[in-house]
């Protein structure tokens, strides 16, 4: 009994030395070693874009043409498919306004389908031209080839979003 006393005696003991006064809760706000930042200044600034060659810039200006010829032929055919698919639908299948409507949808998919290959063909280019870069080779151009990667993927989703806004009015 003497001994549970002790112990009881000791943990009161010790527990007092863990209480504080009224009012005093520990500060929440950030300690003066957790506002330090450990990242190390960069010394280098980054390096500046690289021109594409010649031969580079060609392909690069090949594809705008494309993305450009794809946007204006898709917006071009798109308030015909509209309206020939607004009409088709209500229309039978078969009749001549349904067939009006499914070659306006395809000719629609056709000038969205060449955005999507001038992407395929960039992305081939633009990765290719990566791994050259990666073994040591040749960075010039890769600004201007991410560049117009983004330019076409955008126009790409876009398109794909229309086309398939535009189709689910079909079916």
């Amino acid at each position: 009994m003497k001994s549970a006393l002790s112990a009881s005696l000791m943990v009161a003991f010790l527990l007092g030395g863990c209480a504080s006064g009224p009012n005093q809760s520990p500060s929440l706000a950030p300690r003066p070693i957790e506002k330090v930042t450990f990242d190390a200044p960069s010394e280098n600034p980054p390096p500046a874009p690289v021109a594409p060659d010649a031969d580079l810039q060609k392909q690069i200006d090949g594809f705008a043409a494309r993305i450009g010829q794809s946007a204006r032929d898709f917006d071009a055919a798109l308030p015909n498919a509209r309206a020939a698919i607004d009409k088709g639908a209500r229309a039978p299948q078969g009749s001549d306004a349904w067939v009006v409507a499914q070659q306006s949808l395809t000719t629609l998919q056709t000038a969205a389908e060449a955005s999507s290959s001038a992407l395929s063909d960039i992305d081939e280019l633009y990765l290719a031209r990566l791994d050259t870069a990666i073994g040591g080779g040749s960075v010039a151009g890769l600004d201007a080839l991410r560049s117009i990667r983004e330019r076409a993927a955008a126009q790409t989703t876009a398109q794909r979003e229309t086309l398939a806004k535009v189709s689910a009015a079909f079916n």
